[in-house]
């Protein structure tokens, strides 16, 4: 008997398992740069932070700008220095205020004079007396240089133009300076109609003065050049011995005034070196005014 084929029962295949849905990555947020904290100067300006490593811990390798600030820095903190500077300049000037006004009554200080460099005393004065070197200038100023000396140390001297009568109280002895034993002695610096007293820090024996005289020389109407100085030099009370004067320039001529009535008188000679004129007074006539006759150039 044929075998019957039984018929076939399909049989359900297994359902195939569902893939599993792919686990989406976590998202990285880009690393952000911790804030640098500026720097504050004393000016109130903000400086930048120092420079910091960029990538791989190296300096510089960060991102371009990073170079342009690197760049920058040193004009910025340069900046920041010149603002200091300003601040403190006006800090100064405005706390400190304008310069004070002088008390009422009290005059304002002046400058002071300046210092003529000390001479070596001639041979003239090795003993005691008075020399005087008056050098007449084209200008009309005759610029004097004078020493006295005394027979003792003596604590301060006397300096007087001649005789008033000789003057018409327009000749003026100014930029005097005087020194006493090699030291500076304060004092006017001008001697006019009457006498100044100056007083030394330490007694002396020997006395330097300096001085240039104005108003002294009067030019004449008719001769063109031709001048006149009234007074020469200036007068010490004091020194005993001879009073010499050294007359220098192109004088022609020199006169003393002497006597009761003033009268001139011709003194003095020229020197042989044809630029001076030497007049040596000694007695009653010591203080007498030497003119001298010159012609300017």
């Amino acid at each position: 008997m044929p075998r019957q084929r039984l018929p076939s029962v399909p049989q359900a295949l297994p359902e195939p398992e569902p893939e599993p849905e792919p686990v989406p990555e976590p998202k990285q947020e880009p690393e952000q740069e911790p804030e640098q904290e500026l720097l504050r100067l004393p000016c109130g300006c903000l400086a930048p932070p120092p420079e910091t490593a960029g990538a791989g811990g190296h300096p510089g390798a960060g991102a371009p700008h990073e170079h342009e600030h690197a760049r920058r820095r040193p004009a910025v903190l340069l900046a920041a220095l010149v603002g200091v500077g300003v601040l403190v300049l006006a800090a100064f000037l405005f706390f400190r205020g304008p310069d004070p006004a002088p008390e009422a009554g009290r005059p304002a200080p002046t400058a002071p004079r300046a210092q003529v460099p000390e001479e070596d005393p001639p041979a003239a004065v090795a003993t005691p007396g008075s020399y005087a070197r008056s050098q007449i200038l084209n200008s009309g100023e005759i610029r004097v240089s004078q020493w006295i000396r005394s027979a003792e140390v003596v604590p301060g001297v006397d300096l007087r133009l001649p005789d008033p009568g000789v003057t018409d109280g327009s000749i003026r002895a100014t930029e005097v300076v005087v020194t006493a034993g090699g030291l500076p002695v304060p004092g006017a610096a001008t001697v006019g109609a009457r006498a100044q007293h100056y007083e030394f820090k330490e007694t002396a024996e020997l006395v330097h003065v300096t001085y240039s005289l104005t108003g002294a020389v009067v030019r004449s109407p008719s001769v063109p050049g031709r001048a006149l100085a009234q007074v020469t030099s200036l007068t010490a009370d004091g020194p005993d011995g001879p009073r010499r004067i050294d007359l220098v320039g192109d004088v022609t001529s020199a006169a003393c005034l002497t006597g009761v009535d003033l009268a001139p008188q011709p003194c003095g000679e020229p020197d042989d070196d044809g630029q001076t004129w030497r007049v040596v007074l000694r007695g009653a006539d010591r203080d007498a005014a030497v003119q001298a006759q010159v012609d300017l150039g």
